[in-house]
């Protein structure tokens, strides 16, 4: 990496990026993330200002703005769904419980509540989204100090991640980093991301 960035950390804990008190001040008093919940990359920089030859941008009060970006690839687990549910358990190699699902008695063991197995990963499947939530709900309120969570869902295919990546972040910052090349040496982040676009 060049001296315009660095890298923090690939799939770093949420609690290296927000401290106990970030947390507690948008999910409550006495709520914070488990140390074992992380984002798939973390990366800090700075972007060339393209309107100044060898300047930064810089925010209203003439400081150099540091980007927080985190970058999530979600596969179809992390759906709120039915399909959401299975997926979430062929990965966690639950054949029963997948036989289940399949023969359409599982959601109506759940419901029933007659098979613990089923509760409790149907439990841990809502639980991982509630974290989804959790994580989109810190970064967006800390958006004023330019953290910002790129969610790139897995519906976007691997040679379609660079595009979706540009998009989201000019929706949600307003900079155009299209032109990479001459703004910002990103080689290493986006061997990251093909890292990444290898995640189910």
């Amino acid at each position: 990496m060049d001296d315009d960035s660095w890298l923090d950390y690939y799939e770093v804990s949420i609690n290296k990026i927000f401290t106990d008190s970030m947390q507690q001040e948008v999910l409550g008093k006495d709520d914070t993330l488990s140390a074992g919940c992380h984002i798939d990359m973390h990366i800090y920089f700075k972007l060339r200002d393209p309107n100044k030859a060898n300047k930064f941008i810089k925010n209203k009060n003439g400081e150099v703005i540091i980007f927080k970006l985190g970058l999530e690839r979600q596969g179809q687990q992390h759906e709120n769904s039915e399909e959401g549910f299975k997926t979430f358990l062929s990965l966690n190699r639950c054949p029963k419980l997948f036989t289940l699902y399949k023969e359409g008695r599982l959601l109506r063991s759940l419901h029933e509540a007659k098979y613990k197995p089923a509760a409790d990963m149907h439990k841990a499947w809502k639980d991982q989204l509630n974290r989804d939530e959790r994580k989109v709900k810190l970064y967006d309120y800390f958006e004023s100090e330019h953290y910002y969570l790129l969610v790139i869902p897995h519906t976007i295919k691997p040679q379609d991640m660079q595009d979706e990546i540009i998009r989201q972040f000019k929706e949600k910052t307003g900079y155009d980093i299209s032109d990479l090349g001459k703004s910002f040496n990103w080689k290493d982040i986006w061997t990251l991301v093909k890292l990444l676009s290898r995640r189910k």
